[in-house]
């Protein structure tokens, strides 16, 4: 069974895309069900980016800096997108992969 990890880094995810695909010459997940679902990849897009949004840069123009203050005012946000996200995997799941949720309860934590 194949997992789908779930996680939020700069510029990243949260659907996790570490594999690379020669025919589509992009990163995905090797779950083709997901990749190829253009509903999920916009909204997984939408999330990257608010969270991406984020981060701060230094004055060497590099993104170090993570703005704490926002994050926590866009808690409830984060939290419904991944509740949405969440749910639309579970109903696309043929129970060919497992879902790894790295996200949720740290955005709780806030």
């Amino acid at each position: 069974m194949k997992k789908l990890v779930l996680e939020l880094e700069y510029m990243n995810g949260p659907i996790l895309k570490d594999k690379f695909d020669i025919q589509r010459s992009e990163l995905c997940t090797g779950i083709e069900q997901v990749d190829a679902d253009e509903y999920l990849n916009t909204l997984n897009e939408e999330i990257q980016e608010v969270y991406t949004a984020l981060f701060r840069f230094d004055e060497k123009e590099e993104a170090v800096l993570f703005d704490d203050v926002a994050a926590k005012g866009a808690k409830e946000w984060f939290l419904s997108k991944m509740n949405e996200l969440s749910k639309y995997l579970k109903s696309i799941n043929d129970g060919s992969f497992c879902i790894e949720d790295r996200v949720t309860e740290y955005l709780k934590k806030l």
